[in-house]
């Protein structure tokens, strides 16, 4: 498809970082190629993001809205950058200078006090302990989940039509597993719970 036929851009990023800040959705754009008349825009819904920059492009197409239309998603959470708050005073710091690691912050801004005691900060992992909880999900019955997801995952590795989607990053976490027909349940419910901290074998930043 020619892309000059593309009649919009959504792509789904909780923190844009390095040279995606702003509008990421834009600039991936036009470096791809596309030309200035194709809009672009950046949706964040954090963990959703990207599964809402693909319902909104579907729904504009069902509507009628668009012909043509293409949904995305980018994220980089190890080159999130660091921010330097500033005070309440307009335009100058004032009192203490906060240095933020905008990776761990919300998406990018320092906590507030009403979202904390409503507890609104829940990471991934936590998010998944609660839905497993108020579900009354068993650990047996997420791994034959994770388990089919898995199989699913190498048939469609095997069968070739993740040929030229997929490409090697080089980057394995610690007992990470590769999509495999030999999978069973038994493995997986060995497994130790990952933790968000574990960082790549190759990673020059790992902690020693």
């Amino acid at each position: 498809m020619p892309l000059d036929r593309v009649e919009d851009i959504v792509a789904g990023c909780v923190n844009p970082a390095h040279e995606g800040m702003g509008d990421v959705a834009r600039w991936a754009a036009l470096a791809s190629g596309f030309p200035d008349s194709v809009p672009a825009i950046t949706v964040n819904r954090f963990c959703a993001s990207s599964l809402s920059g693909a319902i909104s492009i579907a729904h504009a197409i069902r509507s009628g809205e668009l012909s043509a239309g293409l949904a995305a998603g980018v994220e980089s959470m190890s080159r999130s950058g660091w921010a330097l708050m500033k005070g309440e005073a307009p335009f100058s710091p004032r009192g203490p200078v906060l240095l933020l690691d905008t990776m761990w912050a919300g998406a990018g801004g320092p906590p507030h006090q009403g979202l904390l005691a409503r507890d609104a900060y829940i990471e991934m992992v936590r998010t998944a302990q609660n839905v497993a909880k108020r579900y009354e999900l068993t650990r047996e019955e997420i791994d034959a989940f994770a388990l089919r997801s898995h199989r699913h995952a190498a048939a469609a590795r095997d069968s070739g039509r993740l040929r030229g989607r997929s490409s090697p990053s080089g980057c394995r976490p610690r007992g990470a597993s590769r999509p495999g027909p030999s999978s069973t349940t038994r493995a997986s419910g060995t497994t130790r719970p990952w933790r968000p901290w574990r960082r790549c074998r190759r990673s020059p930043t790992r902690p020693r």
